[in-house]
């Protein structure tokens, strides 16, 4: 509720009805990029509050679809009279309605539009910071590696050095404990099959079920990382917050009247 602005008289209700209200659409992400779902859902909230308090000077106006009789024949005798403006409550309820300005927010956002969209990602399906680091890493580990095998070959060839007895120096260099060539080998080779490529920054992939699929017609173009679906009857009861198996007799609450009259029945039975 402390979404719902109040923008005059009787614009705010007391509760949610679901009689009255009902889910637009479902955005769903790939698993596992919850950070991007909530900066979508920041950036939809911010314009939102934007078109609640900062709207454009023609909503004072009525629409032409809005004349009266009265006021169609005063403009049709003088064109230059003053347009016809709404009432307060007209006003109030012009700012309410937001279903085609959100859903044209949705197109944009998704698109990557505005600062700080999180929807820019790496092949890697990160952010820019996070491939950069782990890129970084990926190289630390195999400068790191190098110099490991340098220090144990180095100490092997000290050994064989120093070493008195010819034949225990041959010993050692036969031994296959001491021989870790093919290890360090191995080792090496699965650092740089780690190493992370340059970064290639690309939209991520999202999917939006509609409760009413032509409503997606309200925005201009969809960028082509968004796929749409129909909202399905799993997805809504999450939406709504019931689980499938339970019907609209299982939200209505019980009134507090009927109640005793269950109660006196159990006992006569």
């Amino acid at each position: 509720m402390k979404q719902l602005p109040f923008l005059g008289k009787k614009t705010k209700p007391a509760k949610i009805r679901k009689d009255l209200w009902a889910p637009l659409a479902c955005i769903k992400f790939p698993e596992g990029r919850g950070e991007i779902g909530t900066g979508v859902f920041r950036l939809l909230r911010e314009l939102k509050h934007l078109s609640e308090v900062s709207w454009d000077k023609d909503l004072i106006y009525k629409m032409p679809s809005e004349y009266t009789d009265h006021e169609k024949e005063r403009l049709k005798k003088n064109p230059d009279a003053p347009r016809p403006q709404r009432t307060l409550e007209q006003r109030a309820r012009a700012i309410c309605h937001q279903k085609a300005q959100i859903i044209a927010n949705m197109a944009a956002i998704l698109a990557g539009e505005g600062a700080g969209n999180r929807m820019w990602t790496t092949q890697l399906g990160v952010s820019m910071n996070q491939h950069i680091k782990a890129q970084t890493l990926a190289e630390l580990k195999v400068k790191q590696l190098r110099k490991k095998i340098f220090r144990k070959l180095r100490g092997k060839a000290n050994i064989l050095a120093h070493e008195e007895d010819q034949v225990s120096m041959m010993n050692i260099f036969n031994d296959k404990k001491h021989d870790a060539s093919k290890h360090w080998a191995k080792e090496m080779v699965e650092a740089r099959m780690g190493l992370v490529q340059n970064p290639v920054m690309q939209l991520c992939p999202v999917t939006i079920s509609w409760a009413d699929e032509q409503d997606k017609q309200y925005a201009v173009k969809w960028s082509p990382n968004v796929k749409h679906d129909v909202l399905s009857d799993l997805d809504r009861s999450e939406v709504q917050g019931r689980s499938p198996d339970q019907g609209e007799d299982a939200n209505s609450e019980v009134q507090p009247e009927e109640q005793p009259k269950v109660e006196m029945r159990a006992e006569s039975a």
